[in-house]
């Protein structure tokens, strides 16, 4: 089992040269987004950068990080309606693809270039890309934890 301290990019560099397989460099052709495991589900849990788009119709682009809930990390929260589960959008996670509800693609797409810090991007907590939505375990442990992670953010933007 793979070190929690490897990000998942790493782990598909290991896989892929293991295999002797060649990385596409395009961004689109690499694959969809891979979890890291949080090291201490209890005291850990993902943030997501969303970065600024040019124009409206730019990707969607974010980045992930993991934070610790003792860390003064700024953040803010987006509290939304998650929509209908069948039509999704593609969105830019670390270069890889991730799909979202169209209401959550909508939202981000809004507030991407919203907001004092519009120029590096804005870091959030959002249930459906900070939570592995596929980790039984893990949604169970950061879904106790969602009071602490909501008090701790400096707002909480709601989107309906």
């Amino acid at each position: 089992m793979a070190s929690c301290s490897l990000r998942a990019e790493e782990l598909v560099d290991q896989f892929e040269s293991s295999c002797a397989v060649a990385r596409p460099k395009n961004q689109s052709s690499l694959g969809p987004y891979i979890y890291t495991p949080l090291c201490d589900p209890s005291k850990e849990f993902r943030l997501v950068t969303l970065h600024p788009g040019r124009a409206e119709n730019n990707d969607i682009e974010c980045s992930l990080q993991h934070g610790h809930l003792s860390d003064h990390t700024e953040f803010e929260a987006l509290s939304y309606a998650w929509g209908d589960q069948i039509e999704k959008h593609t969105i830019m996670l670390d270069k890889h693809s991730f799909e979202v509800t169209s209401n959550l693609a909508h939202a981000l797409r809004n507030l991407r270039n919203v907001g004092p810090s519009n120029h590096i991007g804005r870091v959030f907590w959002i249930d459906a890309i900070c939570i592995n939505q596929e980790d039984v375990t893990e949604c169970n442990d950061q879904v106790r934890r969602m009071d602490i992670i909501y008090t701790r953010a400096s707002q909480v933007v709601v989107w309906l």
